[in-house]
């Protein structure tokens, strides 16, 4: 047997790749249909790559290889994400400079990149840390300005403590009741604090109608949908009795104003210290100190001691401040209109109100009345007929008697119109981007605040501003960034002899990746064309949209949602020529540890790739992260599939280096057939991205070659081309033992190849219930699935044995086998 040595093979393809360039994109090639691949750049942590990361770039890995052999011109470029808090809390806790560590950790990244062989044209990386890359954040800043769309103001915002700096909503969650960071899980706080704020909801009705032309998973959009979250309904007046004040409250639910008792405020609404009288002063502040951080599942509230006057009664109502009302939704006031309890015994009443709001008024509205003694009042009739139930409105003079929901809407929102007293609207849950950061490592806000209150960017001849040398840049507690220290840089002086200070904040570490992949097209040795040139808005042009982006779930509203906003900026100032910055996108589940949870430190389950690598190659490594489970889905790591895939791969070589004998210049129609198939799956599921179904069909060849006395020449090294996607080095290794070229050169093999006359015009398929065969079924050959099925559900025999089955799943290999996985 010939010894396959993995480590050698991959070291001499490696090197043959690096030395002949054979991975460079040339942009200006327009012979070829573009093809832009990318993952969601890396952070380059102090860890390390660990086999996560090695599956996320494993298969866009393996789809640009595809692609470039189908005969596109390929772009998959790699960088680095280097600015942010995570490098700056690393810093602080070893005592390093995040300079230093950051470019040390990209040198130990890129080397493991390389050792796995991805075809990364290297020629195009970028660093978001560097001056170079973060000018033309600075400088795409500088239009977002212009545009309106950014605006420094005291505003209240998120605190955490613990980092040192502002968070965006979208890096806050909740845990226990209370509001936490995404990073850490450290406690924040709401304050009032000077912010640079970007106006992210201008672009929401765009954000949200775009995402229906885009190829995304649907878990995906729906994330997106709900975050930016339109909301339609009614906006109503409440004047404020003997103030000169109006509370507004927005509802989805007008056709029940005539049942509203009270209202109730949120613990941060503006007119709370107007409308509550001097009495209750003291109890009001407690009570919205109490609740301003912290949430529950009960309800409560305190009396503010005034009333508003309902807008069609006139009838008083006592104004409450509550802890369920949320400042960001709506207005921050909302109705309490408790319903009669007996309409809680029907699921919904389709005609009046819906499942929601029935659900939703039980353990809100009337849990508070009932809570705090205030009147229910009876706006629903339910009369039942045999099955039928009819439900209208009662006491409700504009609507009584009325048995349709959108017509008593309409009533409602027509008369409020003409009363002047509230109109139909909406609103949207996004809020604007809350940008600047009270750190350190980021790109500094190009903004000069001069002492006669007016701001000023920085021209376009002053961009880059670098960000100055710092040996102490822990976080400042009290709101101002470590930048405020080197006043030398921070005070500024103009010709007239007014003086001014730079904005001493910085950019969130979501900045630099908002554009990135716009950055890999114009990165021109050690700088980048202009964003605004001719020629970079040529490149943009013809290569944008990315067409498959590859990343995790977790970045649905973060930087999916800010690099769509910035790109529209962009699309709208003539910069991008296309609406969206990403057709397709493709999520990859994560990989679990041995013991099925997330890898971390604290558990001490990281698996670290480069003793796999060491001692099992990294094709074996690369099959067995695509082996695994589909690209989307969560998965355990095993040692054992990393095992039997060097093992696979021994066998591989040693067909090929061993049984020379057995190729032949000759064929048959049977490997014809087989052979036909097994091309047509594999680049359906190349296509398909079903990546680790690919795997078992090159299995079955293999296994065939070791059966059959004589392997078409052929088709033994159209094969190697099917496998070279996944495991590039072995397959290059013994291409060149036949070919004088490099397989990367190599055309995909074309199904139109095969004659079609020598295909069967039907086969026997196996049927199998739990692995037990039950029957043969004729049918037509390459015939789909689902046609399948549906011929076994006629089938009397099998039909009647999987009859009050649950089928758990169904295995199908094309013209073999059919399994139904039951219980």
């Amino acid at each position: 047997m010939s010894y396959y040595s993995c480590q050698e093979i991959e070291k001499k393809w490696q090197e043959y790749w690096a030395k002949n360039k054979i991975f460079f994109t040339d942009l200006a090639d327009k012979n070829r249909p573009k093809k832009y691949i990318l993952a969601m750049f890396p952070y380059p942590s102090g860890s390390g790559l660990h086999v996560g990361h090695i599956r996320n770039y494993t298969i866009t890995d393996a789809l640009a290889r595809f692609y470039h052999l189908k005969g596109y011109n390929v772009l998959m470029p790699i960088g680095w994400d280097a600015f942010g808090l995570p490098a700056e809390q690393y810093a602080i806790q070893t005592n390093n400079h995040p300079a230093t560590f950051t470019n040390t950790n990209i040198q130990n990244f890129k080397e493991q990149l390389l050792r796995m062989g991805f075809s990364y044209d290297w020629s195009k990386e970028i660093n978001t840390s560097e001056p170079a890359y973060y000018h033309w954040t600075q400088w795409i800043f500088c239009q977002i300005y212009r545009q309106g769309l950014a605006e420094y103001k005291e505003i209240p915002v998120y605190w955490c403590e613990k980092l040192g700096t502002v968070l965006a909503n979208e890096e806050i969650k909740t845990i226990d009741n209370k509001k936490v960071s995404e990073r850490g899980n450290f406690p924040v706080v709401e304050k009032n604090i000077p912010q640079w704020v970007l106006k992210i909801t201008q672009y929401a009705p765009q954000l949200l109608e775009d995402l229906a032309g885009l190829d995304w998973p649907k878990g995906i959009k729906s994330l997106q949908k709900n975050w930016i979250g339109l909301n339609q309904g009614t906006f109503i007046n409440f004047p404020v009795v003997e103030k000169n004040l109006t509370i507004t409250v927005f509802t989805k639910s007008p056709q029940t104003l005539y049942g509203v008792t009270a209202l109730a405020l949120s613990v941060n609404h503006p007119l709370i210290t107007q409308i509550t009288s001097p009495d209750r002063q003291t109890k009001i502040n407690e009570f919205c100190t109490t609740w301003k951080d912290k949430e529950s599942q009960e309800v409560h509230g305190e009396f503010t001691g005034n009333y508003a006057q309902h807008p069609l009664t006139e009838e008083k109502l006592p104004i409450w401040i509550t802890n369920f009302v949320i400042s960001e939704y709506g207005t921050g006031a909302v109705m309490i209109n408790a319903f009669s309890p007996e309409i809680f015994a029907y699921q919904e009443i389709p005609n009046l109100v819906s499942e929601k709001e029935l659900k939703q008024n039980k353990q809100i509205d009337y849990a508070f009345a009932v809570k705090y003694n205030l009147p229910i009042k009876k706006i629903f009739q339910i009369d039942k007929q045999e099955e039928k139930i009819r439900g209208y409105f009662i006491n409700s003079p504009l609507i009584n008697n009325l048995d349709n929901k959108e017509k008593a809407i309409e009533i409602i929102n027509e008369n409020l119109k003409k009363m002047q007293k509230g109109r139909k609207g909406e609103f949207y849950h996004l809020r604007d981007w809350i940008f600047s950061r009270q750190r350190y490592w980021g790109e500094p806000i190009p903004v000069i605040h001069w002492e006669n209150n007016q701001k000023e960017l920085l021209s376009e001849k002053d961009l880059p501003l670098i960000l100055p040398p710092l040996t102490d840049f822990t976080p400042n507690l009290q709101y101002y960034s470590p930048l405020q220290k080197v006043e030398n840089w921070a005070n500024v002086e103009n010709k007239d002899n007014l003086k001014g200070k730079r904005d001493v904040n910085v950019m969130p570490q979501w900045a630099g990746s908002c554009w990135y992949y716009i950055a890999f097209l114009l990165k021109k040795n050690d700088s980048y064309l202009a964003l605004n040139s001719e020629e970079a808005k040529k490149i943009i042009k013809n290569w944008l949209p990315v067409d498959i982006y590859i990343g995790g779930q977790e970045h649905a509203n973060l930087h999916l949602l800010y690099a769509r906003f910035w790109h529209k900026v962009l699309y709208k100032i003539g910069i991008v020529s296309q609406p969206e910055p990403f057709q397709k996108l493709i999520c990859q589940g994560m990989i679990l540890g041995e013991d099925g949870e997330k890898m971390s430190k604290s558990r001490g389950n990281i698996i670290n790739p480069d003793p796999l690598i060491k001692e099992y190659g990294v094709d074996a490594l690369r099959l067995a992260m695509i082996f695994l489970a589909p690209p989307e889905q969560t998965t355990n790591f095993k040692l054992e599939t990393v095992k039997a895939m060097n093992k696979w791969l021994k066998r591989v070589y040693q067909l090929f280096t061993s049984h020379k004998e057995k190729f032949t210049e000759n064929s048959d129609p049977e490997w014809d057939n087989f052979y036909h198939e097994i091309l047509t799956e594999t680049t359906k599921y190349y296509q398909k991205n079903k990546l680790n179904l690919i795997i078992p069909q090159l299995m079955i060849f293999i296994n065939k070659c070791y059966q059959s006395k004589n392997i078409p020449r052929q088709y033994a090294l159209n094969f190697l081309q099917l496998l070279n996607p996944l495991a590039p080095h072995i397959t290059e290794e013994i291409w060149s033992y036949f070919q004088k070229t490099s397989l990367a050169y190599q055309p995909w093999p074309e199904i139109s190849q095969i004659n079609e006359n020598k295909f069967p015009k039907q086969i026997n398929l196996i049927v199998q219930i739990n692995g037990k065969t039950k029957t043969i079924l004729p049918i037509d050959f390459n015939q789909e699935k689902e046609r399948i099925i549906k011929e076994i559900e006629k089938n009397e025999k099998i039909s009647k044995q999987l009859k009050n089955k649950a089928i758990i799943k169904i295995i199908y290999i094309n013209n073999k086998i059919i399994n139904f996985v039951c219980q």
